[in-house]
Order: structure tokens, then C-alpha cells, then sequence
């Protein structure tokens, strides 16, 4: 496995998040993409966020803002996470 381009996340686990954030965020989460193939949106979040695991995603997750964040803002929620959540 190559440090430059680790492996997308799991299928299951973008599916997760987007419920988790479609739960908190309802209708305005999902009609962000309604132009878009959800599959390709969901590939660019398992890419953008390869190298998380779930402590991470679970900092993420209780750290939303107001808004329903696009996936770069989330990645940077990931990456705020303490030593140890990554």
C-alpha cells in the first residue's frame, strides 16, 4: 500500500456517514449532489477520506457545523481530530 494513495474507504463505510450526516442534516445534506450520480459522490468521499478511521470520523461527526459540510470540510473535521482519533 502506497503512503502517497492509501485505499478508498469501504463502500459500507461512506454509506454510514451519509446517513449519520443525512440524519443531522436532513433534505439540504443530499440535495447538495441532486444534479450528480450519488455513486460518484460517495467514490469521492471514500478517496478524500482514505486514511480516517472510525475515531476520526467519530470527532467528525460531533463536531458538524451548522451547515452541511462538502467533503473537504469534513476531511478537515478528520484532520482536527486529538493525537490518537485519526
Amino acid at each position: 500500500m502506497s503512503f502517497l494513495h492509501p485505499k478508498p474507504l469501504e463502500p459500507d463505510v461512506v454509506d454510514r456517514l451519509f446517513s449519520a450526516l443525512t440524519l443531522r442534516y436532513g433534505s439540504p445534506f443530499l440535495d447538495r449532489w441532486r444534479e450528480l450520480d450519488l455513486l460518484v459522490v460517495k467514490s469521492d468521499w471514500a478517496r478524500q477520506l482514505s486514511g480516517f478511521g472510525p475515531a476520526a470520523f467519530r470527532f467528525a461527526l460531533e463536531s458538524l457545523p451548522e451547515k452541511p459540510p462538502p467533503v473537504i470540510d469534513f476531511r478537515e473535521l478528520c484532520n482536527a481530530a486529538p493525537v490518537g482519533h485519526a
